[in-house]
């Protein structure tokens, strides 16, 4: 009896948790990685581009992220139309992100070791609907299969909870 009365407990309370527990639906999620990865693999286009252009990327040993920016991707005519490019931060937004919740950020790699036409590229979730709620997931989506796999570049630490920065070696 007292078997009994202990499996009809068990099965009770696993029939509880398992119609309580509750999943969230991560399609949306993985939607907007997918936008993100997509936005990232165009910054570079926009920067392999610039390099075919130019040869190198631009650097002076007293202010390194005046030379090279969005900014400068911008004055080359290699965005697309609609992108915005904060003058102050060098910022790069996309045209159909009209609330600015993704920011990019190229530069020219601070201390470069073995290529002249390594840039770092700063990736900044803010205040995303979607995305902001699940950085770590966001973080090493973007680390490993973004920067480390699609680009074959170095991470770097961040230092901040919601921006990725990755050096890409060209």
């Amino acid at each position: 009896m007292p078997y009994f009365v202990s499996s009809i407990i068990a099965i009770v309370s696993a029939t509880v948790i398992l119609l309580t527990r509750f999943e969230g639906d991560n399609s949306s999620v993985i939607s907007e990685l997918e936008k993100v990865k997509k936005m990232i693999l165009v910054v570079d286009g926009y920067v392999d581009s610039y390099l075919e252009v130019t040869g190198s990327i631009p650097r002076t040993a007293t202010s390194i992220y005046t030379n090279f920016s969005a900014k400068t991707l911008e004055d080359s005519g290699l965005l697309l139309s609609g992108s915005i490019v904060e003058t102050s931060s060098k910022e790069l937004y996309f045209p159909y992100d009209t609330s600015k919740t993704i920011a990019f950020t190229v530069s020219p790699e601070a201390s470069p070791s073995t290529s002249t036409s390594s840039y770092d590229l700063s990736v900044e979730i803010k205040n995303h609907p979607v995305l902001s709620g699940r950085l770590n997931l966001v973080k090493n989506y973007i680390e490993k299969e973004v920067c480390e796999k699609r680009l074959f570049a170095k991470v770097k630490a961040s230092g901040a909870n919601n921006k990725v920065l990755c050096t890409v070696y060209k």
